[in-house]
């Protein structure tokens, strides 16, 4: 089964921003920016054509964070050692496996703020 929309950038975009990503991860990225995003303004429509430069590179860097993540964290490791030297990761780092982390969201708020709404009770 084929995904019904294309991702919001292309590996080739990324390349002029100096990164090197795959189809697959800004796949995953646009994914996951469309389903953070449905519901504010007509985004989960857009195609490469439409989408602003701002939304790319966010979608870019979430692919790259995704090519790069640690396995460790993919298997619900939060902090491992060798060597008498440890490592640990924060709450957003291991919740970034299968979410978008907080400065993704804050820069995706910044682009397309909530759409709010009040309801009227009463005559």
């Amino acid at each position: 089964m084929a995904f019904q929309t294309p991702p919001i950038a292309t590996p080739e975009e990324a390349a002029e921003l100096g990164v090197t990503v795959s189809e697959l991860a800004l796949k995953k990225a646009s994914i996951r920016v469309r389903s953070y995003l449905t519901g504010r303004a007509s985004l989960v429509a857009t195609t490469n054509a439409t989408a602003g430069d701002s939304l790319k590179e966010v979608v870019i860097t979430i692919a790259q964070r995704l090519q790069t993540d640690n396995p460790a964290l993919a298997t619900g490791i939060q902090s491992e050692g060798s060597d008498g030297q440890s490592v640990t990761y924060g709450w957003d780092a291991w919740q970034g496996i299968s979410t978008l982390v907080k400065g993704e969201t804050e820069a995706l708020d910044r682009l397309f703020p909530s759409l709010g709404f009040s309801i009227s009770v009463g005559a």
